[in-house]
């Protein structure tokens, strides 16, 4: 999951750079990077769990003051068969030119490996010292996909052909003209959106596996095991992270607090329904957290966050 943060003033976002460089170095699955606007950082976290708690220590241990989006789920793009792609970069000036030719074959790989670059060009087809720059803008047009802009993953590229001059070409051509043939490949490939599953465990009381089944099952959720550890009962599921939002806070809210519930990341699969702009409607991330009360009295209750795009 990610979500964008916009700090409120210039202090804010001192304070912010030096909050997160400390979480990061603290944190191995905290994800930060620049948004796609100047004043707005996007951070990315395992779960709502996770990016409430780095939200919080944010506030609360740097005095950062900044507005919140709501969480989305981070889709990546894959390619389901091999494809070919080649593509040009020409321009004409009354001086020096710009002149770079790509051909390339891109190959699908297996779900995690990752992206892998080969050059399989004879006899001085591209100069080995444009090689960098071709895979540079491959890279470049995978990071905007060729479906829905998400990132395209776990792919082997070929670079089998194409012509350069010995004068006119440059990185940059080369660069551009790498870019247009994988794009046009992609396109050829089958591309395809991904969609993250991830693995639920909950460890709680009898009395509320009834309703914390049903939870489950209104979530499209896929159970894996029922266990039985220390006088409780142990339920393992596997979700969409899509239709996981909300589902720690109505645990708590459900079984009064006597619950835990642990969630990691098991895998991608195919997005059968496309993913919609309501995905995160009941996500809590953002609102200020409250401590959850000591509920060994019968007239403890668990209050419901309110719904909010925006946070201060």
């Amino acid at each position: 999951m990610s979500l964008k943060m916009t700090p409120k003033t210039q202090a804010d976002r001192e304070k912010l750079a030096r909050g997160l460089q400390v979480l990061a170095a603290e944190d191995p699955h905290l994800d930060v990077r620049p948004g796609a606007e100047a004043d707005r950082t996007v951070i990315g976290g395992t779960s709502e769990a996770h990016l409430e708690e780095i939200i919080d220590r944010l506030k609360r241990e740097f005095g950062v003051e900044a507005n919140v989006s709501r969480p989305t789920v981070v889709y990546v793009e894959t390619l389901a068969r091999p494809a070919e792609g080649s593509a040009k970069h020409v321009t004409m000036s009354h001086g020096p030119g710009e002149y770079g030719h790509v051909s390339l074959r891109v190959y699908p790989a297996e779900r995690g490996s990752g992206y892998t670059f080969e050059d399989s060009t004879v006899d001085g087809t591209i100069p080995k010292r444009f090689m960098a720059s071709i895979d540079s803008g491959i890279r470049e047009s995978m990071a905007k996909g060729v479906l829905n802009a998400y990132p395209i993953v776990d792919l082997r590229v070929e670079v089998d052909g194409g012509s350069y001059h010995d004068t006119d070409s440059t990185d940059a051509a080369f660069r551009s003209a790498a870019a247009m043939a994988f794009r046009e490949a992609a396109k050829r490939a089958q591309p395809l959106v991904l969609e993250p599953v991830v693995q639920v465990v909950v460890r709680l009381e009898d009395t509320h596996i009834n309703a914390v089944l049903e939870e489950f099952l209104n979530r499209k959720a896929e159970i894996q095991t029922r266990t039985r550890e220390s006088g409780q009962e142990v339920i393992t599921a596997r979700v969409p992270l899509s239709h996981l939002f909300g589902f720690e806070c109505q645990l708590r809210a459900q079984t009064h607090g006597h619950a835990s519930c642990s969630v990691r990341f098991a895998y991608y699969q195919p997005v059968v329904q496309g993913p919609g702009d309501d995905d995160d409607h009941t996500s809590r991330v953002g609102v200020p957290r409250r401590p959850v009360p000591n509920l060994r009295s019968n007239k403890a209750s668990v209050p419901e966050p309110g719904d909010s795009d925006m946070e201060g």
